[in-house]
């Protein structure tokens, strides 16, 4: 028996035999530090006897010391190749339960909270009633001779080069690389008033009927901007930048494809203009303080730009720092003004739009600290952006 998992009927099941199984074996390009991890570990310290064994890449450094830490603690743990060899690429989970057949997993899933929480991965569940499918193949690569125990790995210098290649790194990317988002400063206001404010925040969230056309949107969108802009959009690529088909959430602005034509197709105005607009958001995703004459910039730069007006400029922000910035567009600028006390019109400039983003920074919600549930994390992550879920009208 087979089944394919992806979204959220993937994240369920991981727990589920996460927290049921005897033993697990994972074979990985990637791993980071996050409660899935955790999760696994845990059968590795269970009373009765659990084992885990985690064979693990390390190319590009994208795998985390502190994921490394974890595992060789509480786990058996091998390290397959170096940062700079041939690039090791499976995903391939084995969850053996008692009295049960073993369940084995392969797909595009790394261990890592990017591809359990934010990424579109699928992952073939297959039932090995033998158990003679996975574990085989686990076996040639755990007892490979490229795949050496932890203590013959070069971990401090490992380390050192992790930490140096991360300073590089956007602060927040949407693929394998599980960098987190650096936290709000720390606030003035009381944690209770801070988590009050997250929970009333997220109960918001949680009634809107369609919220997951945000959710899905926003993943989409997210891994979007982060292309290489040298290149012409594909028409997949068109429907997530304009919101059509199903990218309707955060605006649905087909008029503005009509109108795109300075930064769409082959030419060289139109590819200066798309390295414009990469130059641009990849400011927007490194900041880590807000500073409005940068926030300004930002958007001047993108509404410079011929046919990218406030409803595109600020979709397209929205994707690439979603905890930093919302859409303005016709459906949204009424109730921004409302909720915010601040005056948000449709024609948006610079400076009205860099002082929403200061008044939003200042709302008990927005500073709260990352919540430990899993399930609330996206919605962190994503808490400005997710503001279009809730000011979301048709115009009168």
């Amino acid at each position: 028996m087979a089944e394919l998992l992806s979204g959220e009927k993937l994240r369920n099941r991981f727990k589920e035999l996460a927290g049921t199984s005897k033993s697990i074996d994972v074979a990985v390009a990637w791993a980071t530090s996050w409660d899935g991890l955790d999760r696994v570990l845990g059968t590795a310290r269970r009373s009765d006897g659990g084992s885990v064994r985690i064979l693990v890449g390390v190319g590009g450094y994208i795998t985390s010391p502190e994921a490394l830490e974890k595992i060789a603690h509480d786990a058996e743990l091998r390290i397959y190749g170096t940062p700079d060899s041939e690039l090791f690429h499976p995903k391939l989970y084995i969850f053996k339960r008692r009295g049960k057949a073993l369940i084995c997993w392969v797909g595009s899933a790394n261990m890592t909270y990017a591809a359990f929480n934010r990424n579109v991965e699928v992952v073939a569940e297959i039932e090995d009633v033998n158990g003679t499918i996975g574990p085989k193949q686990f076996d040639e690569l755990w007892n490979s001779i490229e795949a050496k125990p932890f203590a013959q790995f070069n971990f401090e210098g490992y380390k050192t080069r992790w930490a140096q290649e991360r300073t590089k790194r956007p602060v927040f990317l949407a693929n394998e690389v599980d960098v987190e988002i650096p936290a709000p400063k720390q606030s003035n206001i009381p944690l209770n008033v801070l988590k009050t404010g997250w929970a009333g925040f997220v109960a918001q969230l949680h009634a809107v009927p369609n919220l997951s056309n945000w959710l899905e949107t926003l993943r989409a969108g997210y891994k979007f901007v982060r292309r290489d802009w040298k290149s012409d959009l594909t028409e997949y690529e068109k429907s997530v930048m304009f919101g059509l088909k199903s990218f309707g959430a955060f605006g649905h602005l087909p008029q503005v494809l009509l109108h795109g034509k300075n930064f769409l197709g082959q030419s060289v105005t139109a590819t200066n203009q798309r390295l414009k607009i990469q130059e641009t958001l990849n400011l927007a995703i490194s900041l880590k303080s807000f500073q409005a004459p940068i926030v300004e910039r930002i958007f001047s730069n993108l509404t410079s730009i011929k046919g990218c007006k406030a409803s595109l400029a600020t979709r397209l922000l929205a994707f690439a720092r979603p905890d930093w910035f919302v859409v303005v567009n016709q459906k949204s600028f009424v109730g921004l003004t409302a909720r915010f006390k601040h005056e948000v019109p449709e024609q948006l400039n610079a400076k009205q739009y860099s002082k929403l983003i200061e008044i939003i920074q200042r709302q008990p919600w927005w500073q709260s600290p990352k919540p430990e549930n899993v399930d609330d994390r996206e919605l962190w992550e994503g808490r400005v952006a997710l503001i279009d879920a809730l000011v979301y009208a048709e115009p009168k």
